[in-house]
């Protein structure tokens, strides 16, 4: 599955900003949460931090190695990702 160059970057701000919006609302939520520090710590490093190192990892090592990887592989360890920080 080849995405295209613009969609394939919209996936991967839909990635980033997902994990924004759930720091955001961990944030609003802090007099809700048992541990609030907790939540905002492992939100905005597994969900934002995380996600966006993968992706420029990408960027960088293809730009460098001037081979292309597999979308289809980077889209499944981007849901893995995901999945760990969403569960």
């Amino acid at each position: 599955m080849k995405l295209p160059r613009a969609r394939w970057h919209r996936v991967t701000w839909v990635v980033t900003s997902i994990g924004i919006v759930m720091l955001v609302a961990a944030l609003a939520a802090q007099s809700v949460l048992p541990t609030p520090r907790w939540y905002l710590i492992h939100v905005a490093g597994l969900g934002v931090i995380s996600s966006s190192i993968l992706i420029w990892t990408w960027h960088f090592a293809d730009a460098l190695t001037r081979r292309k990887q597999s979308q289809a592989r980077r889209l499944i360890r981007l849901g893995m990702l995901g999945s760990g920080w969403c569960s």
